[in-house]
C-alpha cells in the first residue's frame, strides 16, 4: 500500500513530482506530459511514453530575425489548446538539458 497523494503537493501553481508518481499515473486520462527538451531530435530518440513534443521557441516571435519576445496571451492559448492543454488536465513539464525551471515558469505564466 502506497501513502501516494492522487495529485502532487506543493504552495503554487507549479508542482514537482516524482518519477515514481509519473510512472504510476501515465495511464490517467487527464494527464498530459509536455517534452520540452531543446532539440526535437532528443525527442525522437528518447522521450516520456506519450510525451507531447512542445518547443518553447513556439511562444517567441521573431523581431528583426532575433526571437525577441513572447507571442500575445491569445496565441498562447490556442498554441495550448491545441496540444491539449485544458479542462482537468494534468500538465507534466520536463525536459532532459537545460533550464527546466525558467521554461515550466514561462509555460504557466503564459497560460
Amino acid at each position: 500500500m502506497t501513502n501516494e497523494k492522487p495529485y502532487p503537493e506543493g504552495a503554487g501553481i507549479v508542482k514537482w513530482i516524482s518519477p515514481d508518481w509519473l510512472q504510476n499515473h501515465l495511464s490517467d486520462e487527464n494527464l498530459l506530459i509536455l517534452d520540452c527538451q531543446p532539440d526535437i531530435h532528443d525527442y525522437i530518440l528518447e522521450h516520456i511514453p506519450g510525451a507531447v513534443y512542445f518547443s518553447e521557441k513556439l511562444l517567441r516571435v521573431s523581431i528583426n530575425g532575433i526571437p525577441g519576445r513572447y507571442v500575445n496571451t491569445t496565441v498562447a492559448s490556442e498554441l495550448f489548446r491545441s496540444i491539449g492543454v485544458g479542462g482537468n488536465k494534468i500538465v507534466v513539464v520536463y525536459t532532459g538539458i537545460g533550464g527546466l525551471k525558467a521554461k515550466a515558469t514561462v509555460l504557466t505564466r503564459l497560460w
